[in-house]
């Protein structure tokens, strides 16, 4: 019996042919599906390996960039006496990497990294230069109003006496002339008369009575009732002069700058909102070595 003209044996074959290519499609598909399914599976593997990266260094790049993390330069001067701490690289683990993120994926915040950095040298270098200036004064005046005295630069003990102790005196004219400019009390005097080990001229110690002036915290010398009084009559000069005054206020208006620098405000907000996003779930733009390499 033929159908549509075919013999038995011609149906046969026509049936083991489709039935054959019917296979292959099923196995075809089956396969397909398979891979299609291990690369969704790689992918998201690699998309929460990426995203804990991604959290680790955008906390690297909050870490190692924002304002008081020491990468911009800074200056200031305080009852120990100049501090002036240069720009430094980030101290965190996988800097970096942390680093090329920036620079290669948000190049904006990289250049204004760099543009803050360089602003806050300049003016730390300008206030280093002030203030060495503001001390030679201080020195020039005290050698003519209190020759005898001995100036140091560190405390020990025992100490010499009639000594001025430098750090002590320069930041408490500082101070004594930043809060008349303030408009707010500059300070005040303290005497004290006590027995002391003191250190002669020829290295021996001995006991005796001394006088030591403080003026509003700062240590500023010893010596007896009148080398006390006279050197608070040369520090009450230094803190009328006009000379140092202008340094001061000139003082006072960099630390400002510096301070409220908007580069570098601006890069601290930059830093907190970046990496504000990627915790909270936002991928990181750029690459680095540590980086999880994609399924192809």
């Amino acid at each position: 019996m033929e159908i549509f003209g075919l013999s038995p044996e011609q149906l046969n074959v026509i049936i083991g042919i489709f039935t054959g290519l019917a296979s292959t499609i099923i196995l075809f598909l089956i396969f397909w599906v398979q891979r299609a399914a291990k690369k969704q599976m790689l992918m998201f593997r690699w998309l929460d390996q990426y995203q804990k990266h991604s959290e680790f260094i955008a906390r690297t790049i909050f870490d190692g960039w924002h304002k008081g993390s020491g990468v911009l330069a800074s200056f200031n001067y305080d009852a120990n006496g100049l501090s002036y701490k240069g720009p430094k690289e980030p101290e965190v683990t996988s800097a970096d990497q942390a680093r090329r993120h920036l620079e290669y994926g948000y190049p904006s915040i990289w250049n204004l990294y760099k543009d803050a950095m360089k602003e806050s040298v300049e003016l730390s270098n300008q206030m280093r230069t002030l203030m060495d200036s503001y001390m030679q004064s201080i020195i020039v005046n005290l050698s003519s109003t209190c020759p005898e005295y001995r100036r140091v630069e560190k405390w020990s003990s025992p100490m010499r006496t009639r000594i001025i102790y430098s750090p002590g005196l320069f930041g408490a004219v500082l101070h004594a002339i930043s809060n008349r400019l303030k408009g707010m009390y500059p300070g005040s005097f303290d005497v004290n008369t006590g027995e002391a080990e003191v250190l002669d001229d020829q290295g021996r110690i001995s006991k005796m009575v001394v006088t030591d002036l403080t003026f509003a915290g700062y240590y500023l010398g010893r010596g007896d009732e009148y080398d006390i009084e006279k050197l608070k009559f040369a520090v009450q000069n230094l803190i009328l002069k006009q000379q140092i005054t202008k340094m001061v206020e000139e003082y006072q208006r960099l630390l400002m700058m510096l301070q409220n620098s908007e580069k570098a405000n601006q890069l601290d907000r930059e830093v907190r909102s970046l990496s504000g996003r990627v915790l909270a779930g936002e991928k990181l733009k750029g690459t680095c070595d540590l980086c999880p390499p994609e399924p192809s």
